[in-house]
């Protein structure tokens, strides 16, 4: 019989506007383009919702989003502003408002009855997953199978390195993925691992956890390696050194900024790499580092890079000398993968996610700044050194995203059994089981669930005022926003 997902796409909407992808966006882009080709349902939510998407519509913000994200195409916004402005920012109508059991809209029953095979709804961004009273409406409604990708447990886990309210909503949703996922599909064993032992620790249900680590995009296969194009060249007149990713707490490249401090004290000026930090930047944490680099008068060899295309990227890291990647904690190195795949060195940090992901031939060390600087000093100097390190990389396998497709489709779309029906008393009863989980912290993510982004917005304004400038798409309100730091 015929498995169609229900495919939400929430968060693509949500981001429709960013100039560059994070991690978790290119994973959604893939899932898109592969529910594109496989017939499909797309749906969106909005204030506790979910709604029914247009095929169309999902073509082009598909569209838009690879022309803007993955090459150097210059993209009409007009097309992605209407986009947003029907769907994720518009207000619903008093009928939402005053209906709380109006949790699917008409057109997504309809097509939810219409259909005759099998149907899995499947969402792989973490995205609106406290939003268990609409799983339960989607399970009435004859969806036999609720599928979640677990990207990390790091702000449950990591409750120093994120803000309260990202270690409580992680929580709840991990809670949720418990009680309400058939299926729990996972980019690493460390994640899994993480994600059994808050089962196991919260006295919550074990749900089928399958490893289906993230694909290589063609672009970042050895294939695809080219020449650096004739915009970035100036990169090569003196060596550099690349951190891809966004740049917050976890990544810890204050230690990078110690290391070069070292290496700008061994090495005469003109012959010291620079070191690229690639990424959206929180701005607490940029701020932090512009500090850093001011003190250990290191500016000129630290260059923060943000609106890269993959392209460009490709660019970027095939013509760095390594990667460097002192995080404390992650749940897979998609970075790490794509620098290997290309043929680049990868330097790491000793933990679970970096053995998995850099297979054994990402050099991971400890944090500790000698080891790391004299290994940079390595790479830069030694040619014995630099040929080994370059058959090493001969021996990485790739794993692209069919390959992926391939073990998503065993896992999800084979043997689907009906799973019984979602009943509220129990699932809240297992979320409040929690340790830190309270009644009022639900209330306020549920509360959170049903605010329009405007009134988010508005709120961010009002509490946050440096981040909500900084981080505007607009160049004059990012301009504001360093003036308040």
């Amino acid at each position: 019989m015929k498995t169609t997902i229900i495919f939400d796409i929430t968060r693509l909407l949500s981001r429709c506007l960013a100039a560059t992808p994070r991690g978790i966006d290119r994973v959604e882009l893939s899932y898109a383009q592969y529910c594109l080709a496989n017939e499909s349902i797309f749906i969106y939510q909005n204030s506790g919702v979910f709604f029914f998407l247009p095929l169309e519509d999902a073509l082009l913000l598909v569209k838009v989003l690879c022309d803007k994200w993955q090459s150097s195409l210059t993209v009409n916004n007009l097309d992605c502003q209407s986009l947003y402005t029907k769907t994720l920012g518009r207000e619903l109508t008093i009928v939402y408002r005053l209906q709380p059991k109006k949790l699917v809209d008409d057109l997504l029953k309809a097509s939810i009855k219409n259909n005759q095979g099998k149907l899995v709804y499947l969402n792989v961004s973490h995205h609106g997953v406290s939003n268990y009273r609409a799983f339960i409406k989607l399970r009435e409604l004859g969806v036999d199978r609720i599928v979640f990708y677990l990207h990390d447990t790091i702000p449950a886990q990591y409750p120093e390195l994120v803000s309260r309210f990202s270690h409580q909503r992680q929580l709840i949703q991990l809670a949720i993925m418990a009680v309400c996922g058939d299926t729990v599909l996972v980019n690493s064993e460390y994640t899994k691992q993480c994600y059994l032992n808050f089962l196991e620790g919260a006295d919550l249900p074990i749900n089928s956890v399958s490893v289906i680590p993230i694909g290589l995009e063609d672009k970042f296969c050895k294939g695809s390696l080219r020449d650096v194009s004739e915009k970035n060249a100036f990169l090569k007149r003196k060596p550099y050194f690349v951190v891809v990713g966004a740049i917050e707490k976890r990544k810890n490249i204050s230690f990078l900024l110690k290391a070069w401090r070292k290496l700008a004290n061994i090495l005469p000026e003109s012959s010291t790499p620079n070191l690229l930090l690639i990424g959206k930047a929180c701005p607490d944490e940029i701020h932090k580092i512009n500090a850093l680099c001011k003190s250990y008068s290191i500016e000129k060899f630290v260059h923060h890079l943000f609106g890269v295309s993959d392209d460009q990227l490709v660019d970027l890291i095939s013509s760095s000398e390594a990667m460097l990647f002192p995080s404390l904690v992650e749940g897979w190195g998609m970075p790490v993968t794509e620098a290997l795949s290309l043929g680049v060195p990868v330097v790491g940090s000793k933990i679970p996610a970096f053995t998995e992901s850099g297979q054994g031939i990402a050099i991971l060390l400890e944090l500790k700044c000698s080891v790391w600087v004299e290994i940079i000093l390595k790479i830069l100097k030694d040619k014995n050194y630099q040929k080994d390190l370059i058959e090493r990389l001969d021996n990485f396998k790739e794993f692209n995203w069919t390959d992926h497709f391939i073990q998503f489709e065993k896992f999800v779309k084979t043997n689907i059994i009906a799973s019984s029906d979602l009943k509220l008393a129990d699932i809240e009863k297992y979320i409040l089981s929690v340790d830190g989980i309270s009644a009022k912290t639900l209330f306020e993510e549920q509360k959170e669930l049903m605010r329009t982004r405007y009134k988010r917005r508005l709120i961010k304004l009002i509490q946050k005022p440096q981040s909500f400038f900084t981080e505007s798409r607009y160049t004059l309100s990012r301009y504001v926003g360093e003036w308040l730091a």
